[in-house]
C-alpha cells in the first residue's frame, strides 16, 4: 500500500513531465508509453495563442546532507504506517470463467472464510457481472475486498463478444478514477470514494487437456492490456498428474503463439526474487477448491474425498493452491495494486488523452470545412446562376411564409370554434343540472302531498270498525 500511494503521486508528475524540477526522481520503467506534453500541444490548435514551451534547467547532482542532530525524519515511516493502517487497504479481484468452474469456492478458500452468495441463474442470454464487497480484518489490519464474478460467461452459442461487458466494466472503473483525480468528482474529499479498479484477474481455464479455447484466446488478449491476468486451471483433480503437466505446456505454447500478456510475479526485488522466479515456472496454476473438510489422520483439512483417496487442497503435491495464495495474497498483493496504477491505468489515461486530442482535431476540421463551405456559397451567390438561385429561393420562402400565415389563421379559427362549442356545451350542462334539481324538488313535493291526502281516508276506514270494548263489558 505504501508503494501504491507513492506511485499515485509519481503518475501525476509523469503526466506533467514538462514542469518537473530536476530534483524529482521518477521511475517510469514499468510504463509502456507516456505522451510528452510538448508533442501533444504541437498537435493541437489554439488559434492565434500558442503555449509557451517549458524551460528546463541543466541537470545538477543532488546534494546529500547528513543531519548533525535529531530532527524527527525517522518517524515518517511510522506515521505513514499508522495512516494507511487506520484507513485500511483495498484489493479488487475479478474472476472470469465458464459456469461451474468453482470461482466462488476458490475465493472462499483464498481468504479462509465463507461468503454468502445468492443463488445464480445460469441461463442468461448475455454475460453479466456480480460485485460483492467485504471488510476483512486480520491482526488489526483491515482490507476492503471486492470480488467481481462473471455470470453466464461461455453459456451462449455465439460467444464472440463475451468479453465486452468485462472490458466495459474495467474501463468504467478507470474512467471513474480519472474523474476523481481530475477533480470532477468530490467523493475523495468527503471520504466516500472507493477505488474500484481491478487489481488482479483470475482467469479460469476448463480442464480439457487440449490447450486454450478460442474464447480464452480472444478474452485474454484483450484483458491482458487492461489488468493483471493470472491464468489458472480449474478442477485440476479431474486430470492425471502426467496429463496435467502436458496440459500446462500446451497452454504456455498457446500463450506464446498468440502473444497473450499474463502477469509475471516480479523478480526485481531481492527479498522475493527467488520465490517469485520459481513460482513463475509453475504457471498456469492447477487449482483444487473445496468448501468441505475431510479427516486425514488427526487433522481436518479442506479437500475432496474419493473412494480411492483424499485430494488435499493445501498439499503442494496435489495442486498449486498454496503457491497461488502465497503469491496473490501474502507476497505480491501490493505489486498487483502498483502495477495496475503504473502500467494499466497509465496506459488507459494515455489512450484517453489521445482520444481527446483526436476529438479536438475532428471538431477543428469540421469547423474549417464549414467555414470553407460558407465562403464557397458566398462566392457562388455573386454569379448570375447564384443570383437566379437566390431569387428562386426568395420566392419559395415568400410562398412558404404566406402558407404559414394561412395555416395559423385557420388554426386560430378552429380554436375559436372549439372554444365556442365548449362554452355552449358547458351552458347546456348547467341548464340540464338545474332542470334535474327542479324535477327532484317537484317530485318530493308531490310525494308529500300524496301522503297528506291519504291520511284522512285511512282514519275514516278505521272508524268503520265497531269497538270490542262494549261487548266485553
Amino acid at each position: 500500500m505504501v508503494n501504491t500511494v507513492r506511485s499515485t503521486s509519481g503518475a501525476r508528475l509523469v503526466a506533467d513531465s514538462s514542469f518537473v524540477d530536476e530534483t524529482t526522481s521518477i521511475d517510469v520503467s514499468s510504463i509502456d508509453t507516456i505522451p510528452d506534453y510538448d508533442d501533444v500541444v504541437s498537435t493541437m490548435s489554439f488559434g492565434s495563442v500558442k503555449p509557451r514551451p517549458a524551460t528546463r534547467r541543466a541537470d545538477r547532482p543532488i546534494r546529500e546532507l547528513t543531519l548533525p542532530g535529531h530532527v524527527g525524519l525517522a518517524s515518517l515511516p511510522e506515521q505513514f504506517m499508522k495512516s494507511v493502517t487506520r484507513n485500511g487497504f483495498v484489493f479488487n479481484l475479478l474472476c472470469v470463467g465458464e459456469t461451474g468452474l468453482g470461482k466462488s469456492t476458490l475465493v472462499d478458500c483464498l481468504f479462509n472464510t465463507g461468503y454468502e452468495y445468492r443463488p445464480r441463474m445460469h441461463h442468461s442470454s448475455a454475460v453479466k457481472l456480480e460485485t460483492n464487497s467485504y471488510d476483512l480484518c486480520e491482526s488489526n489490519v483491515h482490507l476492503k475486498l471486492t470480488v467481481v464474478s462473471t455470470i453466464g460467461y461461455g453459456d451462449q452459442i455465439n460467444r464472440e463478444d463475451n468479453f465486452r461487458p468485462i472490458v466495459e466494466y474495467i474501463d468504467a472503473q478507470f474512467e471513474a478514477h480519472a474523474r476523481e483525480e481530475s477533480g470532477e468528482s468530490r467523493l475523495r474529499a468527503v471520504g466516500a470514494y472507493h477505488d474500484a479498479r481491478v487489481h488482479a484477474c483470475l482467469y479460469f481455464l476448463c480442464p480439457t487437456g487440449h490447450g486454450l479455447k478460442s474464447i480464452d484466446v480472444a478474452c485474454m488478449k484483450v484483458l491482458g492490456t487492461k489488468c493483471n491476468v493470472i491464468p489458472i486451471i480449474a478442477k485440476a483433480d479431474t486430470i492425471a498428474k502426467k496429463e496435467l503437466q502436458e496440459f500446462k505446456n500446451r497452454i504456455l505454447r498457446d500463450i506464446e503463439a498468440n502473444e497473450l500478456k499474463v502477469y509475471q510475479f516480479p523478480t526485481d526485488d531481492e527479498s522475493v526474487a527467488g520465490i517469485n522466479a520459481l513460482t513463475n515456472m509453475h504457471q498456469p496454476f492447477a487449482i483444487i477448491a473445496s468448501k468441505d473438510f475431510v479427516r486425514v489422520g488427526n487433522r481436518s483439512v479442506r479437500g475432496r474425498e474419493y473412494p480411492w483417496g483424499v485430494v488435499q487442497m493445501e498439499n503442494e503435491q496435489h495442486c498449486d493452491f498454496v503457491k497461488l495464495r502465497e503469491m496473490l495474497v501474502r507476497t505480491n498483493m501490493n505489486d498487483l495494486c502498483e502495477t495496475t496504477h503504473t502500467r494499466h491505468y497509465s496506459l488507459f489515461k494515455h489512450e484517453r488523452f489521445q482520444r481527446l486530442v483526436k476529438d479536438i482535431e475532428r471538431i477543428r476540421e469540421e469547423n474549417d470545412e464549414s467555414n470553407d463551405s460558407d465562403r464557397s456559397f458566398a462566392s457562388f451567390q455573386k454569379t448570375e446562376a447564384g443570383q437566379r438561385l437566390t431569387s428562386k429561393i426568395s420566392k419559395v420562402n415568400n410562398r412558404l411564409k404566406v402558407a404559414e400565415l394561412e395555416i395559423k389563421r385557420k388554426y386560430a379559427l378552429l380554436q375559436q370554434g372549439q372554444q365556442e362549442l365548449a362554452d355552449k356545451l358547458s351552458k347546456q350542462k348547467s341548464n340540464l343540472i338545474y332542470e334535474i334539481e327542479v324535477f327532484h324538488t317537484l317530485k318530493n313535493r308531490l310525494a308529500k302531498a300524496q301522503i297528506i291526502k291519504e291520511e284522512p281516508a285511512k282514519r275514516n276506514k278505521l272508524s268503520c270498525f265497531p269497538s270490542t270494548d262494549g261487548d266485553s263489558g
